[in-house]
Formats: C-alpha cells, sequence, structure tokens
C-alpha cells in the first residue's frame, strides 16, 4: 500500500502566490491543497489531517491572523503549524501577534526558495515524526488491547482451577478468599473430598508475580489433583510434588505449600508444610478470656529448588476440638509494608487473631484483609492473597 503524501495547505489571495509557492516545493514530497481565502481555508482544515499551513497575512474580509486565531481556538485544529507569508512590516510587535496567535515562524516577501524548502522541510520532519509515534501508539493500543482480553481469558482460566464449591462435612465449616495481585497470581489452593469424609487442603505460592507465577500454579494444580486422591499422606504427597517440580522449574523460581487432611471422625488434622508462612489453630479455652494461638511449625524445605536426597518432609498431627479455628494463608498477608516500610508481620497477625477471633469465620477473613491493608495505607495488596479458614463445630 502506498504510503499517502503529508499534507500542506497553501493560503493566499492571489493564485499566482498559490502557484509559485507550490512551483518552489515540487521537489517536496508532499500534497498541495490551496485556499485563496481564510474562509476557504478554514474549511479546508476542518476536514484534512495537514502537516503545514503556509499563511499569508494580507487578505481581504479576513486577513492571515484573524485566520490563525479561529484555528488556534478549534480543538481540531489548534495543533496544525503555520508559518505566516508576508511582504510587510517586520517589526517585533507585528511578528510577536503571530507567534501569540499560533505562529511557529515567518517569510518574508519576496521568499528565498532555499529559506522556504528549509523551513517546510523542518516542520515536515517533524510530521513525519509525529504520525510514526501515533502510529507507534496505535499498535502499542492494539497490543494492550490485545493482552488485556488474553488477561481476562487467563484469568477465567485460573479461576476455573480453583474449588467452585467448597464440600460439605458434618461438624467442619470452610471459608476460602483469594485476590491475585494482578488479573492473574502464583497462588493458589485446593480443597477435595476423600474417603470416610476426609478433607484434603492444599494451598501453595509461587515466588514472582503475574503470569510466570500463574503457569506455575497451573502445574501444581494438575499434579495435585493427580496425586492427592491416591497419597494419604501429607508428607509422601509433598516430597512428591518437590520430586517432579525440582526437574521443571527454573532456578530462581520455588514454591512454598502447605497441605493438610482433617479426618472428621477423629478430629485430627495431619500435615506437612514446605518452607510456607506458619498455619495457626486457634482455640478458646473456657478457662482464658484470651483464646490459645498455635503456630503449626514447617515441617520441610521450599519445594522445587532441591533434590529429594536434599529435600525431605515430615507430617505432624494435631488433635482439634469444637470451636478450633485453622487458619491458612499466604505470605502477602504478613509481609505488606506501610509507608515507612515497616512489614506488618507475624506478631501483628497472631496479635489480631487473638483479639478478633471470636467473630464468625467468614467475618473474620474480611477483618484481617481490611486490617493489613489499613495498616499499609494502601488501597491494594502488594502481593497475591490467599486465605483459607477452617472451624470445627459440634456434629448435628
Amino acid at each position: 500500500m502506498k504510503q499517502k503524501l503529508p499534507k500542506v495547505l497553501l493560503v493566499d489571495d492571489r493564485p499566482e502566490n498559490l502557484l509559485a509557492l507550490e512551483n518552489e516545493l515540487e521537489a517536496l514530497e508532499l500534497e498541495f491543497l490551496k485556499a485563496l481565502s481564510g474562509n476557504e481555508a478554514l474549511k479546508i482544515a476542518a476536514r484534512e489531517d495537514l502537516a503545514l499551513i503556509l499563511l499569508d497575512v494580507q487578505m481581504p474580509e479576513m486577513d492571515g491572523f484573524e485566520t490563525a486565531e479561529i484555528l488556534r481556538f478549534d480543538e481540531q485544529t489548534r495543533h496544525i503549524p503555520i508559518i505566516f507569508v508576508t511582504a510587510i512590516n517586520r517589526e517585533e510587535q507585528y511578528i510577536f501577534k503571530g507567534y501569540e496567535l499560533g505562529a511557529v515562524d515567518y517569510l518574508f516577501k519576496p521568499i528565498e526558495p532555499n529559506m522556504l524548502k528549509s523551513k517546510v522541510s523542518v516542520f515536515l520532519e517533524l510530521y513525519l515524526q509525529k504520525q510514526q509515534i501515533m502510529e507507534q501508539a496505535k499498535k502499542l493500543e492494539e497490543a494492550l488491547k490485545l493482552m488485556t482480553q488474553e488477561m481476562e481469558q487467563a484469568q477465567m482460566t485460573q479461576l476455573s482451577i480453583l474449588p467452585q464449591k467448597l464440600p460439605k462435612v458434618p461438624g467442619l465449616q470452610m471459608v476460602t478468599k483469594y485476590v491475585p495481585m494482578t488479573q492473574i497470581g502464583g497462588d493458589f489452593y485446593d480443597v477435595l473430598k476423600f474417603r470416610e469424609e476426609k478433607i484434603g487442603i492444599f494451598i501453595a505460592d509461587v515466588s514472582g508475580h503475574g503470569v510466570p507465577a500463574a503457569l506455575f500454579s497451573f502445574m501444581i494444580s494438575g499434579l495435585f489433583r493427580s496425586l492427592a486422591p491416591d497419597l494419604s499422606s501429607p508428607a509422601v504427597l509433598v516430597q512428591t510434588l518437590n520430586d517432579t517440580l525440582h526437574y521443571k522449574i527454573p532456578n530462581n523460581k520455588f514454591i512454598t505449600a502447605f497441605y493438610c487432611i482433617y479426618d472428621p471422625d477423629t478430629q485430627s488434622l495431619t500435615y506437612a508444610s514446605a518452607g510456607h508462612p506458619p498455619a495457626y489453630i486457634i482455640r478458646s479455652s473456657p478457662s482464658s478470656t484470651k483464646p490459645e494461638i498455635m503456630s503449626l511449625p514447617k515441617t520441610g524445605m521450599l519445594l522445587g529448588p532441591f533434590p529429594g536426597e536434599i529435600a525431605k518432609f515430615e507430617e505432624q498431627t494435631y488433635q482439634l476440638l469444637p470451636g478450633d479455628k485453622l487458619f491458612l494463608y499466604t505470605d502477602g498477608i504478613a509481609e505488606i509494608r506501610n509507608v515507612s516500610r515497616e512489614i506488618f508481620g507475624y506478631n501483628r497477625l497472631t496479635e489480631y487473631l487473638s483479639e478478633h477471633c471470636h467473630v464468625p469465620l467468614k467475618e473474620l477473613l474480611e477483618n484481617v484483609c481490611d486490617h493489613v491493608l489499613e495498616y499499609s495505607e494502601q488501597s491494594e495488596f502488594e502481593d497475591d492473597i490467599t486465605l483459607v479458614g477452617l472451624e470445627v463445630t459440634e456434629k448435628d
């Protein structure tokens, strides 16, 4: 497709002057438009994409200054550079008036051909550069639109791998909250129901953010779902995940994970933690007004960086009681900073849980997020956020 030539508008009430200007500029690659009056020039400027206007000052009815003033106050035409062409008055006051009305330069008659071509060439080059920038901006806008659409599709895909509905188990309440930092994130959680009403709860956090982290969360999702039904030991499952991921993820990536199995018959919780932030069991004691917060220690290293002979994982079992709450989360909660760059930290988190754990489970998770954001004085989190809460209740 042949590129369109830049358009230059020549304005003069004398046709012979228009022809002379065109002849002098014919060596330049331009398309010339001509107007014999200010009114005609305004009509052409309103409908054409002009690179430059060469505007005669002395014209009947509407002179060049009046024409320029109208062009300057019209949003559609104010950006068009104007070079005044005049045969009279080189006084500073006269020239300044032209600049105040939007002129970028002057040409004085009789026009010296080389000066004419030089000045027009400068503004022609500026116009072409502007067109290139606008074209690049258009391409970037189209690319951004496509990327946004793809991100929205990726977000839908990621949300689809998260539990759409939590399983119902007598004597157990579960609540989750997931807030990706961008449209997609590296956090992942899943809840599966096994034989004998046992529940498997998995939460993981891939280092980094955005698309790269999300891709690994997709991988972990598939691995977990394929392994969990056949592996009754949290430690064995986490070990198997590590052995698989070690050969699949880059050296600069790692994953933290926490996996537990809850048995409603015995009300026991067996878990394995791979470098994940400590989970909390919140227990309200009848003999104390302040609940007990038990931090569940890590039982193994990060997933991914180390091979199986180095990264070993153990599991521990806790006996839960009616009224106990289990609080799981990713590190975006504890590691957020305030305006002084002070980290929120685990101590503030446990203190808040201790003081507010009496509220319903769903409200507790919402309140934790609100409190952390209030501490940071931000409107959004700096990292992906995932919360999973469990509460042991009396069986009907």
